[in-house]
């Protein structure tokens, strides 16, 4: 196996980070959903005290300029029991999948909300991506079937319609 660097993320690396957020949503069928540019991942992960999310990445083994995988992910608060990380994105790029990347990401991520002091790592998978495999493997608990939990969403449409609607009650 190619020796691999896993890392937390820079500041330096957004522009990479980017890149691979636009090929994630590529295999996702959902390019049409990323609104965000290297700016916003700049101003909202390193130029602040209280960042939005941290960021793990993953070198080339060849050429430490481009990355092959990230992981990015946020800490919230459960009143059940306390800190959870929330892993937003998990990928790797198509080339390097199989070859146990994904594997040590998961691991840094696992290692990074230990040392947060997290109870929990809460993620969502799309019903048909194949790394459902990969995280039951591991343990993970598809809450959907077995606790009835779903996941809902509004989006910022949604958000401005019910503030207007009670800005007029």
């Amino acid at each position: 196996m190619d020796k691999f660097v896993i890392r937390n993320g820079k500041r330096e690396d957004c522009k990479e980070i980017m890149r691979l957020i636009k090929e994630l949503a590529d295999f996702e069928k959902k390019t049409e959903y990323v609104r965000i540019n290297t700016e916003t991942l700049e101003k909202d992960g390193f130029d602040t005290d209280n960042p939005a999310f941290y960021c793990i990445v993953a070198e080339h083994p060849e050429n430490a300029s481009e990355l092959i995988g990230y992981v990015l992910y946020y800490i919230g608060y459960a009143t059940w029991n306390g800190k959870r990380a929330y892993l937003n994105d998990i990928m790797v790029t198509e080339k390097f999948r199989k070859s146990g990347v994904g594997s040590l990401l998961f691991k840094q991520l696992c290692q990074e909300a230990l040392k947060l002091d997290c109870k929990v790592i809460n993620f969502r998978v799309l019903d048909w991506n194949p790394a459902i495999k990969f995280y039951k493997k591991i343990g993970a608990e598809d809450y959907t079937v077995k606790s009835g939990w779903h996941c809902f969403c509004l989006d910022e449409s949604k958000i401005k319609e019910i503030v207007q609607i009670n800005q007029k009650n």
